[in-house]
């Protein structure tokens, strides 16, 4: 009796709209798993509005599970700063009003 096995990549959605990231995780992953990414979803541009960058990670992997029922993992990053007092901070491009110190943001 033989026996063979068969090998099921499993297919999950990088909540990004960042190709760059996309393909950075997908060469670190390997072919166990099928990354697709917001794009290739068809997905639109996801609100942020969360005060934090866990918040609006969460916020984006919660509208892929509600409205497409994917596996879905998400991140958000900002851009951390030095202000002119030594003070870490976070700024979000798309939201140029939205700065904080970093250590309140997680």
């Amino acid at each position: 009796m033989s026996s063979f096995w068969v090998f099921i990549a499993m297919e999950i959605i990088f909540a990004t709209h960042n190709l760059h990231k996309t393909e950075e995780v997908r060469n670190i992953l390997g072919s166990e798993y099928i990354i697709k990414n917001l794009p290739e979803l068809g997905c639109p541009d996801i609100p942020e509005t969360a005060d934090t960058l866990k918040g609006n990670a969460l916020q984006k992997a919660q509208y892929v599970v509600e409205h497409y029922h994917c596996n879905c993992f998400a991140d958000d990053t900002g851009l951390e700063l030095m202000l002119l007092t030594d003070v870490p901070v976070f700024f979000q491009p798309a939201m140029p009003a939205k700065v904080a110190p970093i250590r309140t943001m997680c």
